[in-house]
């Protein structure tokens, strides 16, 4: 065994968003991305050296669960290390699959056939139900502006974004009216933004379910109860609210996810391919990706960090852009790969995590042989750094400044989720 020396990272600012743990750090919001050289970009997961010393630790970095891969990583109560990775911790077990998950100050939240919610210390595998509607699919969402809320949207028509508080009696709050078919929410420091999907012209399966009006400044239908949009869009609600009719935000089809940071707010969408735009967002355009490479239809979730927007594509890759600038230049940052499947994306501003899944089946319906992976936000091109591996079908990933959170065995390789033999959700020490 011998000595190992790590340094502190002084240059940024943690906050809470929506959330999540947002580092701050001071940049232009007219910067490009950067143009860094490999030898000047740390490698994925290992923060910035400032020159200021942290005690050295003495110790075999490959199995010392307090020094896992690196001085001062502990994998924490029930982990191990082998390798220099910390062994994930089952936080609950699943039985339908996990359509969105969220890590809040205290809990980690998911939807998978209800709302359920779990101690980040863990919770004995037995999740505390929060609503229990199987309904309850595609987006989950907490602010810590006081007690810690969590949003949810209930599917259908009608659905709706529900609001409880997991500290009190959690009933489901209706922070809007009723919408055809809400799927995915995103909060800000003020608002909710919802993602609708299409249900066909003028809502061809749902239209009989709910009445048919106008978002922006017209009749919400009779006795204003429930809102249509034809066709999809995205909205826009307050969190203090209750019973909101939303504003529309921009027409949309099929939302996969919300990333927000700074003034910056940006969705990806299955069928119009990516939006990003300033607040308060009036009517942004969407940017087609509608093609290969750099012009791939995304797949999940996007994430903003150091001023960068960056999407997993549907080529098995990851694409980045300035905001400004993403109709016009856009950069390959993971190099595309077919036999794969890129999960949502999560950052914390210095380091992109991601889940990887292998498409190539080999024997088995839950072929283990994901990982949830990092790369350096600054790096020229994304070599992953696997911090899990082993793992069935992960995805629906999510951070906070300890840990990483994600489900295993949500299955969409063929294009269809389901929950898999061992279906968990799961952490693992950053």
């Amino acid at each position: 065994m011998g000595g190992s020396r790590s340094h502190l990272a002084v240059a940024c600012a943690l906050v809470s968003i929506a959330g999540a743990i947002v580092i701050a750090c001071s940049s232009s919001s007219s910067s490009t991305i950067p143009d860094t050289t490999d030898s000047a970009v740390p490698d994925a997961g290992v923060v910035v050296d400032t020159g200021v010393d942290a005690p050295e630790c003495v110790a075999d970095l490959m199995t010392d669960a307090k020094n896992c891969g690196r001085c001062g990583r502990d994998c924490g109560a029930g982990s191990a290390c082998s390798a220099g990775l910390c062994a994930p911790v089952q936080l609950g077990m699943v039985s339908s699959p996990v359509t969105a998950l969220v890590a809040g100050s205290t809990r980690v939240y998911w939807e998978a056939s209800g709302v359920f919610g779990c101690l980040k210390s863990g919770c004995g595998g037995a999740p505390t139900t929060l609503v229990s509607q199987a309904a309850a699919n595609g987006g989950i969402e907490t602010t810590t502006l006081g007690d810690e809320i969590v949003y949810f949207t209930i599917a259908g028509a009608p659905g709706h974004v529900g609001r409880c508080n997991p500290g009190g009696t959690c009933t489901d709050d209706h922070v809007t009216v009723d919408l055809a078919n809400p799927s995915r929410v995103i909060a800000t420091t003020t608002d909710l933004f919802i993602g609708t999907d299409y249900t066909g012209d003028g809502g061809s399966a749902d239209a009989g379910a709910v009445d048919a009006g106008a978002i922006d400044g017209g009749d919400a239908g009779e006795g204003g109860a429930s809102v249509l949009v034809p066709g999809g869009a995205v909205l826009r609600a307050t969190l203090a609210g209750a019973g909101q009719t939303p504003l529309q935000v921009a027409p949309a089809k099929n939302v996969l996810g919300f990333a927000f940071a700074g003034s910056t707010l940006m969705w990806t969408d299955r069928v119009a391919g990516i939006t990003v735009c300033k607040l308060p967002c009036t009517d942004p355009p969407p940017i087609a990706a509608a093609g290969t490479g750099v012009s791939a239809p995304p797949s999940g979730r996007p994430a903003i960090a150091a001023g960068v927007a960056f999407w997993p594509t549907a080529e098995g890759g990851i694409v980045r852009c300035n905001p400004q600038s993403c109709a016009s230049t856009r950069d390959q940052f993971l190099a595309a790969d077919p036999e794969r499947v890129v999960g949502d994306l999560a950052s914390d501003g210095q380091t992109l995590y991601f889940a990887l899944v292998s498409t190539t089946r080999t024997s088995g319906p839950a072929q283990a042989s994901g990982q949830i992976a990092s790369c350096a936000v600054g790096a020229t091109t994304c070599v992953p750094a696997p911090l899990a591996t082993s793992l069935p079908s992960p995805n629906r990933i999510s951070i906070d400044g300890a840990a990483i959170y994600w489900a295993n065995g949500s299955d969409s390789t063929d294009g269809a989720f389901k929950a898999l033999p061992g279906s968990a959700v799961l952490r693992v020490t950053r």
